[in-house]
C-alpha cells in the first residue's frame, strides 16, 4: 500500500461518512444494543453533522489514502483545553481505519502525521478518550507512546461507558 495523508475537503464528505459509519458498527456493534448503535450512528454520523464538522475551523480532518481510496482518517479538536498535565494539546476525537485494513500499519501511519500537525501547529501533547474495553486500541496507543492520565465517561444513547484518557507528550 502506498498510504497518503492529507487535510479533508468538503468533497470528501461521502467518503468519510460511510467509513465513521463501517468503522464505527466494526468497533462497537457486538457490545451495544441495535438502539443505542442506530442512536449514536444517525446523531453523529449524518451528512449535515459531518459536512458540518468538516466546516468547523476547531476541527482537523487528516485522510488516508491508498490510491485515490479512503482507508483511514483522523478527527482533530484543535482547541479541547489543557489535560493531562499539557497546556496545549490538541486531542484525537476519532482515528478510524477501514475494517478490512486494521493491522496494516494504516493508523501507525496516521498517528505519526498527528504528531507532525501538532508539533507544527505549537501544541504540546496529543490525547484522546478511549473504551477501557477497547484493549486493543489501549496496545495501539501504548505502543505509540500514550499513557493513561485518567478516566471520563462516553454516552452512546442510553448506555454510559467508562473511557481511559490517554496522552503523549512532544518533545
Amino acid at each position: 500500500m502506498q498510504i497518503t495523508i492529507r487535510p479533508s475537503q468538503i468533497s470528501d464528505l461521502p467518503a468519510l461518512r460511510q467509513l465513521s459509519i463501517d468503522s464505527f458498527r466494526n468497533a462497537y456493534a457486538a457490545f451495544n444494543t441495535p438502539a443505542n448503535m442506530a442512536h449514536y450512528l444517525l446523531e453523529n454520523f449524518s451528512e449535515e453533522k459531518m459536512r458540518e464538522e468538516l466546516s468547523d475551523r476547531k476541527l482537523c480532518f487528516l485522510l488516508a489514502s491508498d490510491n485515490e481510496r479512503l482507508v483511514g482518517y483522523v478527527k482533530l479538536n484543535l482547541h479541547p483545553g489543557a489535560r493531562g498535565g499539557a497546556e496545549n494539546p490538541v486531542e484525537i476525537a476519532r482515528l478510524y481505519t477501514e475494517p478490512t485494513l486494521i493491522g496494516k500499519g494504516i493508523g501507525k501511519q496516521i498517528l505519526h502525521a498527528v504528531d507532525a500537525y501538532a508539533k507544527t501547529n505549537g501544541h504540546d501533547a496529543v490525547c484522546l478518550d478511549v473504551w477501557q474495553k477497547n484493549f486493543r486500541a489501549i496496545n495501539f496507543y501504548q505502543r505509540e507512546g500514550f499513557s493513561i492520565c485518567g478516566t471520563t465517561r462516553f454516552v452512546l444513547g442510553e448506555d454510559i461507558q467508562d473511557d481511559f484518557i490517554m496522552i503523549k507528550r512532544l518533545p
